[in-house]
């Protein structure tokens, strides 16, 4: 195959700590800490194959299963914008004889002539870093995280899935019981102070306050839930009800 330059994109992260310095500002923990866990980069092989094709040079690239790379893999990666490499990061030279044929193939198909007289005019190795690994959360007494299998150069931070609510978030809390949430997904209860998930919550229709379920009771009159402690004894028909649903001696329960 000749002499073989190694190259890289220059814009891809090389380094894992180059991985924190893109995801960890993604993210808010109170109360807690991130890491990342496992975390690896991976040389994967591209090859830019250059031919004769009459008085023409013609270049495709190919990837490790010898499958062309369209142009908007070739930007997303950031092939567009190499830097040599001082020498090859993984074994090539016997992938890289094999994916020349395929490469000569691909381009007469493209050309709509098999039998055009294609000859070798050189080939680039690309050598660009997969990362693979998982960003570890830990709040309060809890600890979950995310997988990632991506590209390095294309990367980005994926909202974290609440595993009490199902809510997409980048933002992560504590409750009082050590369980972790979303944070948009926690509320506090006005009567004790615990923070609990929103939907352990309810609404007082006497108050108007955010209370634990635990604290309210149905209204016999409306039905509504109301604080225990704000429930009243209707003195016509005995029933205890909220203050709101009381006239007088008698609540809207009683004619029913």
């Amino acid at each position: 195959m000749g002499n073989i330059a190694h190259l890289s994109p220059s814009t891809q992260p090389r380094r894992v700590h180059e991985m924190t310095d893109r995801l960890y500002p993604a993210y808010r923990i109170d109360s807690g800490d991130m890491k990342l866990a496992g975390c690896h980069l991976q040389d994967r092989l591209f090859v830019r194959f250059h031919f004769h094709v009459g008085d023409q040079v013609v270049s495709i690239i190919v990837d490790s299963d010898g499958s062309p790379v369209d142009d908007m893999k070739i930007d997303q990666l950031g092939m567009d914008e190499l830097v040599s490499l001082a020498k090859p990061p993984a074994p090539y030279a016997e992938k890289i004889e094999k994916l020349g044929n395929k490469a000569q193939e691909i381009l007469r198909q493209r050309l709509g002539n098999p039998d055009v007289e294609i000859t070798l005019a050189g080939s680039d190795a690309v050598w660009c870093k997969f990362a693979a690994g998982k960003l570890r959360f830990e709040v309060g007494d809890a600890s979950g995280g995310e997988k990632f299998s991506e590209w390095a150069r294309t990367l980005e931070a994926q909202a974290y899935v609440c595993p009490h609510t199902g809510v997409q978030t980048y933002h992560l809390a504590a409750m009082d019981d050590g369980r972790s949430a979303a944070a948009e997904q926690i509320g506090g209860c006005a009567e004790t102070g615990r923070r609990v998930l929103v939907e352990e919550l309810a609404t007082c229709s006497a108050t108007g306050s955010q209370v634990l379920r635990e604290l309210v009771s149905q209204c016999d009159a409306t039905g509504e839930p109301v604080l225990v402690a704000q429930l009243v004894t209707c003195p016509t028909c005995g029933k205890r009800v909220s203050p709101t649903a009381t006239e007088g001696q008698r609540c809207s329960g009683c004619d029913k």
